[in-house]
C-alpha cells in the first residue's frame, strides 16, 4: 500500500508505535515527511537528510536500509532519480 492509500498523519502515528524500529531511525523517518511529494515519494538525496539531522551519511543510509527491511519504505525510480516511497507496514 503505498501513500496514495494511507493519511500521512495515520502514518506518523504508526511510526510512533513502531517497535520494529531504531528510535533513530523513526527520526529519520518523522523528517523524511518533510520531503514528500502528494503521492508519498521523495528523491531527497542521503546526504540532505544528513545535513537536515546533523547525522553521518552513513548512518542515514543505514536508517534508510532499516526502513526498506521492515517495509516502511520502497525503493523506486522516476524520471532517472532513485528515491523512496512511504509504505504502511501493516499491509
Amino acid at each position: 500500500m503505498n501513500m496514495q492509500n494511507v493519511d500521512l498523519k495515520e502514518w506518523k502515528e504508526l511510526l510512533s508505535l513502531a517497535d520494529d524500529l531504531e528510535p533513530q531511525t523513526r527520526m529519520l523517518l518523522y523528517q523524511y515527511t518533510m520531503f514528500l511529494d502528494s503521492q508519498g515519494r521523495s528523491f531527497t538525496k542521503p546526504n540532505v537528510l544528513a545535513k537536515t539531522l546533523n547525522m553521518p551519511e552513513k548512518e542515514v543510509r543505514r536508517h534508510l536500509q532499516s526502513a526498506l527491511d521492515a517495509r516502511w519504505l520502497e525503493a523506486i525510480q522516476h524520471e532517472g532519480k532513485k528515491g523512496f516511497r512511504v509504505l504502511n507496514p501493516l499491509s
